[in-house]
């Protein structure tokens, strides 16, 4: 066992979290021992903004493992184990958001997450004791690499983000934003997009992108990679800080990187289509 992973080590039976899929839905096993010896599991698939859905069963160790080999087989999506009061807080937290969203569970998957018992007090999440990290600001610098990596390419800020920041950098550019020196090239929207990240950015949002970047990093431990582990919960704690007399986001070059991504090829798609008649 790596040093990575005895730090994160935890006592008591196994829950799980899941690297995102293609379409950055996240899978949330909560599992608790039953007196008859099988295991209470309930499957949560979670995309970042509302509950996707649920099922419930009892089923075993061996079951499970097998399932999840199913899994990493079918959408190359890795399981990795952490604690059951962190599965159950992420569960709740979700259920609030879900209803907050005025968005409704079936009866069944109501009952199902009724039965998951909501912890006590704040729960941290594992990855925190890899904080802080030595060279932080050098793995802060260097993270629009992180996007290059399977388990981090399907995160994606929402529909309003994107929006938000595509609607800013139109009408500023429209405006006559002022240009940027950026890789060797002039490009006014830049300016314009940085501004608009920051717009965009609420403490939801980083908060979001942070405990995604920490989920990853368990999997980046789990299957030793410890160096990609540290480069995610550097940024995540960037994330915390950011907004807060901190780096702004659009600083971080994983975050810029995350919605050059996506609202620049968007509004260049735009463009491409011409007018709408």
């Amino acid at each position: 066992m790596s040093s990575l992973t005895q730090r994160l080590a935890f006592a008591g039976e196994p829950s799980y979290v899941s690297s995102p899929t293609a379409t950055s839905v996240q899978f949330l096993v909560h599992t608790r021992l039953l007196p008859s010896g099988s295991l209470a599991c309930t499957r949560v698939l979670l995309d970042p903004w509302a509950i996707h859905d649920v099922e419930f069963d009892e089923s075993s160790r061996t079951k499970i493992r097998a399932e999840f080999e199913r899994v990493l087989r079918e959408l190359k999506v890795r399981m990795v184990p952490v604690s059951q009061d962190y599965v159950a807080a992420r569960i709740h937290e979700a259920m609030a958001a879900h209803v907050l969203a005025g968005k409704t569970l079936t009866p069944t998957a109501q009952r199902a997450l009724g039965m998951i018992p909501k912890p006590a007090g704040v729960v941290v999440h594992p990855a925190k004791v890899l904080s802080p990290v030595a060279d932080a600001a050098e793995r802060v610098e260097r993270s629009l690499a992180l996007h290059t990596e399977p388990e981090v390419n399907p995160l994606l800020p929402s529909k309003a983000e994107i929006d938000a920041v595509g609607d800013y950098v139109a009408k500023r550019t429209a405006a006559g934003a002022e240009p940027e020196v950026t890789i060797g090239f002039v490009d006014p929207t830049i300016r314009a997009l940085r501004e608009g990240i920051d717009v965009a950015c609420t403490r939801a949002t980083l908060d979001r992108l942070a405990t995604q970047l920490r989920d990853v990093a368990l999997v980046f431990a789990a299957t030793r990679r410890p160096e990609q582990a540290l480069d995610a919960v550097a940024v995540a704690d960037a994330l915390d800080a950011a907004g807060e007399g901190a780096t702004p986001p659009d600083q971080i070059p994983f975050v810029f990187g995350l919605f050059y991504k996506f609202a620049l090829v968007q509004r260049e798609y735009a463009k491409a289509q011409g007018p709408s008649k």
